[in-house]
């Protein structure tokens, strides 16, 4: 398990390492780092989720900078915007899709929501931002619009902060 965390946690892994073969002459002196790297057995090779998580990756990206000075100011929300009337739907349309309860997670946000073009209502916003990403591994120009505001559950302090 240390050679697992060492590349994470190197001080400790070595604490422990070290804790473990204590008067083991032949081990306790050397590094948790002096032991051949094993590599992870082929089962646990993925492309497609490889393939699947660059792509999510890509997506927060189009929104992250954004999202760092807005958290600054509360919580925020993704509202990632499909396109209407599509007779087939792209495969990356279909992740979004099939990942929908995970997306907060890559964004780091409140909570992160697929709507389409038809159902964002005439709210207004303290502030938002749009952006869009081209939908990978399609032959149109096609593009996501991926909107960031305030969330819907925000907090609201009333300037006494306990410390």
């Amino acid at each position: 398990m240390t050679a697992v965390a060492a590349p994470m946690l190197p001080y400790m892994a070595e604490e422990i390492h070290s804790t473990l073969h204590d008067g083991d002459e032949g081990v306790s002196h050397l590094s948790v780092f002096a032991r051949k790297w094993t590599p992870v057995s082929a089962e646990w090779n993925d492309p497609q989720a490889e393939q699947d998580m660059g792509s999510l990756l890509k997506m927060r990206s189009a929104a992250l900078c954004f999202l760092f000075w807005k958290r600054l100011e509360g919580t925020a929300e993704v509202d990632i915007i499909l396109p209407n009337g599509l007779s087939v739907r792209p495969y990356f349309l279909q992740l979004i899709e099939r990942e929908e309860t995970l997306l907060k997670t890559p964004f780091i946000v409140s909570d992160a929501n697929i709507t389409n073009e038809g159902s964002l209502g005439t709210g207004s916003f303290a502030w938002s931002y749009v952006s869009t990403m081209a939908v990978p591994d399609t032959d149109t120009n096609m593009e996501v619009p991926i909107r960031v505001r305030p969330s819907s559950l925000r907090k609201e302090y009333d300037g006494n902060r306990s410390s």
